[in-house]
């Protein structure tokens, strides 16, 4: 707390470990997203006694790669209802030619 997001740089001494989720399969757990082109996994995490605007910092190291990712969301936690889903539709341009 003290944080804006609105208007505040985040730094590491924002940051607070709030889960640590070990590993994730890697079959079974893959939800197909045609969105991102490929999978999405689920990762369930416990954000009871936060509410309000938030940043979500994930850090995430692929088990069977030398891999590390760093995610950061904006997030609002708490309210009720089941939230507003946004669609972005995306139209691929048309092909045009010139005349010679």
């Amino acid at each position: 707390d003290g944080f804006d997001p609105t208007t505040d740089r985040l730094g590491w001494d924002d940051v607070e470990k709030i889960a640590s989720v070990g590993r994730i399969a890697t079959t079974g757990n893959g939800i197909v997203d045609p969105e991102v082109g490929g999978s999405a996994y689920a990762v369930p995490v416990d954000a009871s006694g936060y509410s309000g605007r938030r940043v979500l910092f994930t850090h995430w190291k692929a088990s069977h790669a030398d891999q590390t990712y760093y995610l950061c969301s904006d997030v609002v936690i708490g309210g009720s209802g089941t939230g507003t889903t946004t669609t972005t539709t995306t139209t691929q341009p048309t092909t045009t030619t010139q005349p010679r």
